[in-house]
């Protein structure tokens, strides 16, 4: 709760004035032994005591300096004891406050996490993951910056989140991003991470372990249809835009709440690895074909393509 209770102690009662030893003469002291009482209930019946307030690290509220809680006691050589300016609702020219030590936050790298290279925007920026803790229990991250360098001294960091504002708990991990993409690929990369608590006390710089990016960018695969509108049995040309080709067909079920293979038939000495297949929906109904590319280093798919294929109905020709 931040409630304290018990006694302190003002050094200067004693004559080498460190706590311990030979006390002042009653004159110097004015006959006080130095006991300051942190909580109690007064003459009037109204309770005081001093308070720590976890989220500014300041002690707040009155304690009592004197031989009893009565303000007309000739013992009460300091009476009471204001802890906080805030106490007299108003600092004055010379704000003051007592408050506890704070220690710095410690950031604790985990992994980089790459972005999803099928996607350009994302290729080049992932994500980096670490664990906050913090001396101070009741303290946690406000805010973090993120460098990564080629080179592992940092001398100048080539991408960084400057200030990263991320609200995490003592003990927990925090994740955060670049503010811009990485600048290339097939590069090994060095970072470390700087967070700061709620009171704006940062930590060390930590670094984790570097990581590379992939040679080259992943493929982007896509393709056409035709006709866009095929019937069953019809010949439907597909053409990639890349090399590698590998082709999934697929129906719905119980309208549309499942997908299982699509049975085709492929034509013109075509198969399911051709860059541009031909081939026939032997069936009607609601179908999805999705292309994928793998280059050898990275695999890429698009995203799934609807049709509709249609029963073409059959006629007979009959004699007027």
């Amino acid at each position: 709760t931040g409630d304290l209770s018990g006694w302190v102690r003002a050094c200067s009662v004693f004559t080498a004035g460190t706590c311990s030893g030979a006390l002042r003469s009653a004159s110097d002291r004015g006959g006080w032994d130095g006991w300051i009482k942190l909580r109690g209930t007064a003459t009037d019946g109204s309770s005081y005591g001093l308070k720590l307030n976890f989220a500014t690290k300041e002690f707040e509220n009155w304690a009592w300096g004197g031989g009893s809680e009565d303000n007309n006691s000739d013992k009460a050589v300091i009476g009471w004891v204001s802890f906080n300016c805030k106490n007299r609702l108003s600092c004055g020219t010379v704000p003051y406050t007592i408050a506890t030590q704070n220690f710095p936050p410690k950031a604790t790298p985990i992994q980089y996490l790459a972005g999803d290279y099928c996607k350009p925007a994302e290729s080049l920026r992932g994500f980096f993951q670490w664990i906050f803790t913090d001396p101070d229990a009741t303290d946690n991250q406000d805010s973090y910056k993120i460098e990564v360098d080629t080179d592992a001294g940092f001398v100048a960091p080539i991408a960084l989140t400057k200030n990263g504002s991320s609200t995490v708990a003592n003990g927990l991990m925090g994740t955060g991003a670049l503010d811009t993409p990485l600048p290339s690929y097939g590069t090994t990369y060095y970072w470390r991470v700087t967070v700061w608590d709620n009171l704006g006390l940062g930590s060390v710089a930590a670094v984790g372990i570097n990581f590379s990016t992939p040679a080259h960018a992943y493929p982007a695969p896509n393709f056409t249809l035709t006709p866009p509108k095929p019937g069953k049995d019809e010949v439907v040309q597909l053409c990639a835009t890349n090399n590698n080709a590998n082709w999934t067909f697929e129906e719905t079920l119980n309208n549309g709440a499942t997908w299982q293979a699509s049975p085709v038939t492929f034509a013109n000495s075509t198969n399911n690895s051709s860059e541009n297949p031909a081939i026939k929906f032997t069936s009607a109904g609601s179908k999805r074909i999705t292309l994928t590319i793998n280059d050898g280093l990275g695999e890429c798919s698009t995203v799934p393509k609807g049709l509709k294929v249609i029963a073409i109905p059959r006629w007979r020709e009959v004699s007027p």
